[in-house]
Order: C-alpha cells, then sequence, then structure tokens
C-alpha cells in the first residue's frame, strides 16, 4: 500500500469563494445544503447516517431513487461532517456517467483507495454519482476494489435505477431509498430562495413550478432561475447572438439549394432576408 504524507495537516485550505464568485453559481450549486441540518426531507435516512457516523461504523452506500430528491447532498454533506477542513483529501467524487469505463475503476479509484495518508484516522470516502451507467466490467472490477480496500475505505454508490447495479454490488452496500419530495417540503425552500434572490414570484407562479417539477427539487431551482426576465445587458447579447444563429443557418440553407440546382430569386438571399426579416422574426418572438 502506498503511503502519502498529509498535506492537509500543513497546508491551509484554500479560502472560501467570494461574493462575485458565488452570486454567478447555478443556484443548484448555491443553494446546495452545506450539512446534514440543512436537508429539507428523509429525516429517517438522515438520522440513521448521522448515528453511523457518529459511531465510526459507516458502510459502504447505495443511494438510489428519482433525480433531485436530495442523494448527492446527502453524501456530500455526510462527508463534511466526517472530515471537516480535509474534505477534499479524503474524498473523491467521480461522474460515473462521464468515466464509466473499467479503466478509471483500475486507475482513478484504485490509487485512491490504495493510497494511505499519514497522520490521518478514520476511512476515505469515494463518491460514484450516476453508478447505474457503469459497463458490466466496471462493476465487476468495483466490487473486487471494494473487498481489497475496505478497511481504509468507504464506497457510496448513487443512482436512479438500482437494477441497473448489479446483485454482487447491492449486497456489498446499506441501500436507502430517496423518494420524490412533496410539495410541502420544497414550499420552504423555495420560498427561501425566492427571498434571497428578490425574485418578484406570484403566488400562482410558484404553484405552477412546483408541479412541473414533480418532487424534483434541482428542477424548482432550474425552472425559477431560467424564468427571471434577463437584465437589458443580458437581452442584448441574446438578441444579437440569436441574430447570429439564424443568418448563419439561413446562409447554408441559401447555398445548399444553389448547390443542389434550384433556382432561387434574388429577394431570398441571405443580406435581404436578413434584412426584410430578421427584426420581424425578433420582434413577434418566433426565434426563441
Amino acid at each position: 500500500m502506498e503511503v502519502e504524507t498529509d498535506t492537509a495537516a500543513t497546508v491551509p485550505p484554500p479560502p472560501p469563494p467570494t461574493d462575485a464568485i458565488v452570486s454567478q453559481l447555478p443556484w443548484i450549486e448555491k443553494y446546495r445544503p452545506k450539512s446534514l441540518s440543512e436537508l429539507i426531507a428523509h429525516d429517517e435516512i438522515i438520522t440513521i447516517l448521522n448515528k453511523l457516523i457518529e459511531s465510526n461504523r459507516l458502510p459502504h452506500l447505495l443511494f438510489h431513487g428519482p433525480p433531485g430528491t436530495g442523494k448527492t447532498s446527502t453524501i456530500i454533506a455526510c462527508a463534511k461532517k466526517m472530515f471537516g477542513e480535509k474534505y477534499s483529501s479524503m474524498t473523491l467524487e467521480l461522474n460515473a456517467s462521464d468515466d464509466r469505463g473499467i479503466d478509471v475503476v483500475r486507475d482513478q479509484i484504485k490509487e485512491f483507495a490504495g493510497t494511505k495518508k499519514l497522520f490521518s484516522t478514520g476511512v476515505k470516502l469515494i463518491i460514484l454519482d450516476e453508478a447505474d451507467a457503469m459497463t458490466a466490467d466496471a462493476q465487476a472490477a468495483l466490487r473486487r476494489v471494494i473487498e481489497k480496500y475496505t478497511a481504509n475505505t468507504r464506497f457510496c454508490m448513487i443512482c436512479n435505477y438500482v437494477n441497473k447495479i448489479t446483485p454482487a454490488l447491492q449486497s456489498r452496500c446499506t441501500r436507502f431509498r430517496f423518494a420524490p419530495l412533496q410539495s410541502e417540503q420544497i414550499q420552504g425552500r423555495l420560498d427561501e430562495v425566492v427571498m434571497s434572490e428578490s425574485v418578484n414570484a406570484s403566488e400562482s407562479g410558484k404553484r405552477a413550478i412546483l408541479q412541473l417539477a414533480g418532487g424534483d427539487l434541482r428542477r424548482v431551482l432550474n425552472l425559477l432561475q431560467v424564468t427571471i426576465a434577463p437584465s437589458p445587458a443580458q437581452s442584448s447579447a441574446i438578441k444579437t447572438f440569436v441574430h447570429f444563429v439564424i443568418r448563419h443557418i439561413y446562409i447554408h440553407m441559401y447555398a445548399a439549394f444553389c448547390q443542389m440546382g434550384f433556382v432561387v430569386h434574388d429577394y431570398c438571399s441571405p443580406h435581404t432576408w436578413q434584412r426584410t426579416h430578421l427584426e420581424t422574426l425578433w420582434t413577434n418572438k418566433q426565434c426563441i
């Protein structure tokens, strides 16, 4: 087993993000819970996890359920509770839908799990988001890695469809199902974001967002953010971009028709079309 020095003990943690950086974050990240107490649902699961962490008996975990129900936020909050300032050096986060091959298991996961930190107590944590996208070979390799490094590493697999996780992996994990959130549970967080961002949202508008979200808090925040009217500067930038895209598409269509031998009248040329039709499309909002 490889050994590396615990840099977290000597190097101070990175400074917190500035207000300017935070203001530019997507709201799903800006308002992600930072601790288990900030989670808005699944009290029974949170109670169990708190007891397991406090007694130092955390098993391998398998979180499954629909998207936007707090699976990733829960395990990240657990990791921050376990490691504090050493969170970044003791936790490995991978999105299995991007890093889904067997090479990732053999390289990144195996290297992280097989490296022991000096002057650190406890276990490391590997978070595999969207684990149901992993190939069968990658899951088989992961099973062997879990067996080999259980003494100093815990794994948390997160997925939407538990039936896509092999029985061999499921049997090695404690499973927690995250059900869709109730509208009453989401309402408080929605009101908090509306107030914090000074959003002029009507009650009927908020009810519509809750209905469209279907118990998915991530979708609630995304819908709320995209429905805010852009500033004049943003509106001008959007208009310029849309004009460019439409003209670019039309030029290619015009050239394609000419190459195929069609007779294209002069009034349909890109220059004339742009002058006479582009503003009309924008004014009538037919281009967005």
